[in-house]
């Protein structure tokens, strides 16, 4: 958590357009994609307001419409929808009913925000799963069939919105 609080907006957006330009030189000029996992998942909707991906993978990212860390400051990443919108051709979003870092609430409201912003994207909820489902070193947390789900479905947003160009 100390280390997660200490990340500031404008290093990781950075850090993001470095591999994302490294990502492009080794793809040989087709498309790119990020996929993040739940800080990670919250730096993957980040990247989205800034700089275009084909397609966006968030697997239970938090305080992405409410905020509570300060990479979320001023505006959490899906305040700002009309930016990711403009940049992201697909988002692909993965969330546990369970989770402890987001509500249910916030996951629907999240919906509704990329709606009205115009945002094509897919929302799986698993209903038995929490936050970290997709984490197999974590038993605790783990759902083996939310991950299996989870993993074939960015394989085929991969194969579906990832230009090969």
């Amino acid at each position: 958590m100390a280390l997660m609080k200490g990340l500031r907006r404008d290093e990781v957006r950075s850090d993001i357009a470095a591999a994302r330009v490294t990502a492009r030189q080794y793809a040989g000029g087709g498309g790119t994609a990020i996929l993040g996992f739940s800080v990670g998942g919250h730096i993957a909707m980040l990247g989205a307001t800034a700089m275009p991906f084909d397609l966006v993978v968030n697997y239970y990212g938090g305080w992405l419409l409410d905020g509570g860390i300060p990479l979320a400051e001023p505006l959490p990443p899906v305040a700002d929808s009309e930016a990711i919108a403009a940049n992201a051709g697909f988002v692909l979003g993965l969330f546990g009913a369970n989770d402890f870092v987001m509500s249910l609430d916030e996951w629907h409201r999240i919906g509704r925000r990329l709606d009205a912003a115009g945002v094509a994207h897919e929302q799986v909820t698993y209903h038995e799963a929490g936050h970290g489902f997709f984490n197999d070193e974590r038993p605790d947390y783990y759902d083996a069939a939310a991950a299996e789900d989870a993993w074939q479905r960015t394989l085929n947003a991969l194969a579906k919105h990832v230009r090969t160009d």
